[in-house]
């Protein structure tokens, strides 16, 4: 959780920007979607067939999360370094 705390602080760019988008991930890697979804990430993107795996075209996903929201989730894990 503290690796995943620190990177998402990185996650959003030293500008004013409010969306970190953090991870796309392969749609039937269901331990990588419940860990981001625990972690407070949505569901922002369904790309249909769009990455080819293991021999077939597969869906992926795209998670985001606003910078207000990550930090009103995880600003304690990350101070607490």
């Amino acid at each position: 959780m503290k690796v995943f705390s620190a990177c998402g602080q990185r996650g959003f760019p030293p500008h004013d920007f409010s969306r970190g988008h953090l991870a796309a991930i392969q749609g039937e890697n269901t331990a990588s979607i419940a860990l981001l979804e625990r972690l407070g990430l949505r569901r922002d993107g369904h790309f249909i067939q769009n990455v080819w795996f293991k021999g077939k075209w597969a869906d992926e996903y795209l998670y985001a999360i606003l910078q207000h929201e990550w930090l009103g989730k995880h600003s304690k894990s990350v101070e607490g370094r």
